[in-house]
């Protein structure tokens, strides 16, 4: 009689990492890699040969919207194990999950004991070259999986929240640690950094009434929306992936939203008038600046606003329609976008899903104090949209000294006396070697 024997093959997963320090010009850096080597009986041994720039930024120049920052590694190879050792390891089956990439090929670099960045090797840059043998790659920050993640209701129920804690709860996603604080300072240590002044009037009668200035982050924490009620969830929902949740998060409240660092999330107001609380940089200038025509100006905005089973249009300079299906007269001079916050007509006849409190509903309440103007936010940002793009706006390029600047902070230079060049910076290159950093702004 035969036996018959099965056999099972046990493979016992090896996690280690590679680490090490350096002193460079903006301070002590510390960079680890996370690798498995199951499959090696080598380990990573080498020394760095190139740190490119760490870069933030956003996708599109108009819009501000989400970007994950990502900086390119070079390290030895001379015997070409290193290669070897990591391809390995990125090739793991689990690997190809996004909550296995800091496992596999996770990168983590500290700036003077604080994580400045955490995130994964880009499989598509990896590569070897024979002729230094050196190995290369560009590293992207742990957001980056947000583009990859389908939106689910992230609230238990259907009761009402605030921006800032959805916010949250999508960060928390890639941030384990992300702590659940709001912070008013841009020297935030973890968490979230808010600066809006949107005011909020919500009514129980007439005489009844509570005002959330979001000017004050405690009132931000106090103001709440019905998220549910938007659509954001299911299968119509506008967003299909919380990246592009963020996009719409940050059109709709007039804002930019964004990581600056591990664990710290900003969530800052776009749009202004004003000049003031801007960081000037004449002293800091390497070289001198570039500056060039980028956006060309429009003649109107139009926002199709979608809540309630109700499409509510609001219009901002001259937008001309040919048709009754509302069809633009000039496609390439307005400017089309669409939102899903609802609050419609007043306390006798309308609907909202704001409140300031329990009970208390914001209809028309919204207050801009730059526009001086109270309406639904729907109007506030078709206004704001028009109004910064009725003058055509540079591009400013520009290097200069050191690594501490911010996307959600307004730069300036004062060009000798001429005109001041007032910019919010799009993409912030960070030479974090020798101290030394390239912005490219958008005129304000």
């Amino acid at each position: 009689m035969l036996g018959i024997f099965k056999f099972i093959s046990i493979v016992f997963i090896m996690f280690t990492f590679w680490e090490k320090t350096y002193n460079v010009a903006s301070g002590q850096i510390k960079l680890r890699i996370d690798y498995d080597k199951t499959y090696t009986s080598y380990d990573l041994d080498f020394d760095i040969i190139s740190l490119g720039k760490l870069k933030y930024g956003y996708e599109d120049d108009d819009a501000l919207t989400f970007y994950p920052n990502s900086f390119s590694l070079g390290f030895d190879d001379p015997d070409r194990r290193n290669y070897d050792i990591l391809k390995l390891s990125l090739g793991e089956y689990n690997n190809n999950f996004p909550e296995g990439f800091l496992q596999y090929g996770g990168i983590t670099l500290w700036l003077n004991n604080v994580i400045k960045f955490r995130g994964y090797i880009d499989q598509l840059t990896f590569e070897f070259n024979e002729d230094n043998r050196t190995v290369e790659f560009e590293c992207i920050d742990v957001t980056r999986a947000l583009r990859d993640m389908s939106v689910e209701n992230v609230f238990p129920n259907d009761y009402s929240y605030t921006l800032p804690y959805l916010v949250y709860l999508i960060y928390k996603k890639v941030f384990p640690d992300l702590e659940p604080l709001i912070y008013s300072s841009p020297s935030f240590p973890n968490g979230l950094y808010f600066k809006h002044d949107w005011k909020f009037t919500g009514y129980r009668t007439l005489s009844d009434f509570i005002i959330r200035d979001w000017s004050n982050v405690s009132d931000a924490a106090q103001t709440y929306f019905n998220f549910s009620s938007f659509g954001l969830f299911g299968d119509s929902r506008p967003a299909d992936t919380f990246a592009d949740l963020l996009k719409l998060m940050a059109l709709q409240f007039g804002m930019v939203i964004g990581s600056s660092d591990y664990n710290k999330v900003y969530m800052a107001k776009r749009f202004s008038f004003t000049s003031s609380n801007l960081t000037n940089v004449d002293s800091k200038l390497i070289g001198s600046y570039k500056k060039y025509l980028h956006l060309p100006a429009l003649v109107g905005a139009r926002n199709k606003n979608t809540w309630g089973n109700e499409i509510r249009t609001y219009t901002a300079g001259d937008v001309q329609t040919v048709n009754a299906n509302g069809d633009l007269k000039y496609k390439n001079l307005v400017k089309e976008f669409q939102t899903y916050i609802g609050s419609y007509g007043n306390l006798s006849n309308g609907g909202t899903s704001i409140y300031t409190a329990n009970g208390y509903a914001v209809f028309n309440g919204v207050r801009d104090p730059s526009l001086s103007f109270d309406g639904h936010i729907a109007e506030t940002i078709c206004q704001w949209v028009y109004r910064t793009r009725i003058r055509p706006k540079d591009k400013i390029e520009c290097a200069l000294e050191g690594i501490d600047y911010n996307l959600f902070d307004s730069y300036e230079i004062t060009n000798s006396g001429n005109p001041t060049l007032p910019f919010k910076p799009m993409p912030i290159e960070a030479y974090i070697i020798d101290s030394s950093s390239n912005l490219t702004g958008i005129e304000l």
